[in-house]
């Protein structure tokens, strides 16, 4: 996550910070600053009169995504004991409305009900993973390889696992110029510099000719 340290101005990667209802502190790779940045909304909720309600959405999170006294992002599966927001996509965990989430996709799922059953299944891995892509579902898929990880045994699969739905997505969401079938044809651009040559060639031969035409009469006068 990027953020602009308030010390130096610059445009830094967060990679030591912690969160909190009253706001973010972290650490500048640039200039080792110790920054706090305050939360609006919680200054805005100290100035009232009384204190809000609790969001139920946020309730139902940390009470239902609980992983070993971590919390799971429900968005990305990352598990991490801060109960604020997700230190991998920036999902502030209160906010969370489990009906705006988007549906598990139906084949998707049942693609990985057998895998938790036969997790040495290849093909089973590249039939599911074919499957978020064609859903545009990548992040559920990501989501269970890194929820699977945390189970005895499966965190070396899971993690070769999305090396290679990383390798697949970057190639699926990859310019169309970069695509196999979009490669320029060698053979046309060959067939193009020769026409663009005869051409060439048939100017200079007409260009030749009407001067010699030119001269032989300037000659006969």
């Amino acid at each position: 996550m990027k953020v602009q340290c308030p010390a130096c101005r610059d445009i830094i990667e967060m990679e030591k910070f912690s969160t909190s209802d009253a706001g973010l502190s972290f650490v500048c790779t640039n200039c080792s600053a110790s920054n706090f940045i305050k939360n609006p909304q919680s200054q805005s909720q100290t100035a009232g009169s009384s204190p809000p309600a609790t969001s139920h959405a946020g309730d139902q999170v940390q009470a239902e995504l609980e992983d070993s006294g971590n919390i799971v992002c429900p968005k990305c599966g990352h598990s991490q004991a801060d109960p604020h927001a997700c230190h991998l996509c920036g999902l502030v965990f209160s906010k969370v409305d489990q009906a705006s989430l988007p549906p598990d996709p139906a084949e998707a799922a049942d693609l990985w009900q057998q895998i938790t059953s036969n997790p040495d299944d290849e093909d089973l891995h590249e039939s599911f993973m074919k499957t978020c892509i064609a859903a545009n579902r990548l992040d559920y898929a990501a989501r269970q390889y890194r929820i699977f990880s945390r189970q005895p045994g499966q965190q070396q699969i899971s993690e070769r696992m999305l090396s290679r739905l990383l390798a697949k997505g970057q190639a699926h969401m990859a310019p169309a110029s970069l695509a196999p079938g979009a490669r320029e044809d060698p053979k046309r651009k060959g067939r193009i510099i020769f026409w663009v040559l005869m051409l060439l060639s048939a100017a200079l031969f007409a260009y030749f000719i009407i001067y010699a035409a030119e001269a032989m009469q300037n000659m006969n006068y």
